[in-house]
């Protein structure tokens, strides 16, 4: 049934998140996750088909001297087989025991390759929001330059004392700093970004995200899906470890071929020979730590239901706390939104006191600069949405 609702919820969200998979990841990324992808299957193969016995082939050469002259060669070539057909259902638990171990590891990769594209795409959000910081910075400079000169003349009027001066000039060279910061983060960011990917950041398209469901968070959770698997992992290797002292079966099978040539004073003689045997086994394994294994292996299945039951409530924690993030950044755009009519209505304002020679040029420029720098901060916060959005996806089993 659990199974059945993450399908469905997987099938309600798969296509809205999807950017284009691992596309942004390097050649080299990409092929070392499909490496890791491999290692697990062919990893969970042999532990699947471990409980099979190998069939023994031996050989033995001998020579027996009787007495001169008589001499016996003997070759002997044997193929046997020993095989449990019964292991009062360790059999069964222990093919389960196998796939529940790659679902886990395939789920682990996947992870880790959705860790991969989010960075990818982390880094290029930061790379989009500092050139967006970076014209933000350039009006405010741009503004700061016409309050300078505002100042100066008020100064040199007589109308405002240096201090005045003085700060505005500080700050200005303030923000300057600040811009020279950005941009070294900015060069910096791309660089970066072409140590994971081989494409041009310039050429990689982003979506809009929408936060998904609680539930269907909780449902697809990567990290949940691995510790559900060792949950099962460890329920089977429990019922593994009891059926190993249990009873079981053995299939004991050999054939032999036997040469043998005897050189005596009457003449040399050659004999060949094979026969064969199969038989079964019944035993019963005596261990006194049995009931310590068994015990043991108990334990460790309840030590992951207990860590699986902790980290439901830490990622519950985690989404809410992203909403709530998200809430917030919500609020601040609603905020940005109204600066910029208000700003529209001073812009107008403005417009006609200039026609009046009321204002100047600069005052209107100042005004449309401030709009512009709450429009910059508008897609500032656009993109710390989707900055917050993106650590949601990466844990979900969803192509991002």
């Amino acid at each position: 049934m659990k199974k059945l609702l993450q399908l469905f919820s997987l099938l309600l969200i798969t296509g809205v998140f999807v950017f284009g998979s691992d596309e942004i990841l390097s050649n080299i990324k990409k092929n070392e996750l499909d490496l890791k992808e491999k290692q697990t299957i062919i990893g969970a193969e042999i532990l699947e088909k471990s409980w099979i016995n190998p069939l023994t082939l031996s050989l033995s050469q001998s020579s027996d001297k009787l007495g001169a002259p008589t001499e016996i060669d003997s070759t002997k070539a044997t193929i046997s087989f020993n095989q449990d057909l019964f292991r009062s259902g360790g059999i069964y638990y222990a093919i389960k025991y196998a796939n529940a171990k790659k679902e886990g590891g395939l789920y682990s990769v996947k992870y880790q390759r959705n860790l991969a594209v989010v960075n990818g795409y982390t880094i290029l959000l930061s790379i989009n929001k500092l050139k967006l910081q970076i014209d933000k910075q350039k009006l405010l400079i741009e503004n700061q330059a016409i309050d300078i000169k505002t100042k100066r003349e008020q100064f040199l009027a007589g109308v405002i004392n240096s201090s005045l001066l003085n700060t505005a000039i500080i700050d200005q060279s303030r923000n300057e700093n600040t811009l020279l910061d950005l941009e070294t983060s900015y060069e910096k960011l791309i660089d970066d970004f072409k140590n994971i990917s081989d494409k041009d950041h310039k050429d990689i398209f982003i979506p809009n995200l929408e936060m998904p469901r609680e539930v269907d968070y909780m449902l697809n959770n990567l990290e949940l899906l691995v510790n559900d698997r060792t949950i099962e992992e460890n329920n089977y290797f429990k019922k593994m470890t009891v059926a190993k002292f249990m009873p079981k079966v053995t299939l004991n099978t050999y054939y032999t071929q036997d040469s043998t040539t005897t050189k005596a004073p009457t003449g040399v003689t050659d004999s060949d020979s094979s026969y064969y045997g199969y038989g079964l086994t019944f035993s019963i394994p005596l261990s006194v730590n049995s009931f310590r294994e068994v015990e043991s292996s108990k334990i460790d299945y309840l030590l992951a239901k207990n860590t699986l039951s902790d980290k439901k409530r830490s990622e519950s924690n985690y989404y809410r706390k992203s909403l709530g993030n998200i809430k917030r950044i919500e609020k601040k755009i609603a905020l940005a939104l109204n600066d910029q009519i208000l700003y529209d209505s001073l812009i107008s304002q403005t417009q006609e006191q200039l026609e009046a020679q009321m204002k100047t040029e600069d005052d209107l420029k100042v005004m449309n600069n401030s709009k512009n720098i709450r429009s910059l901060d508008l897609d500032i916060y656009q993109i710390d949405k989707k900055l917050e959005i993106l650590p949601i996806l990466a844990k979900m089993n969803i192509d991002i």
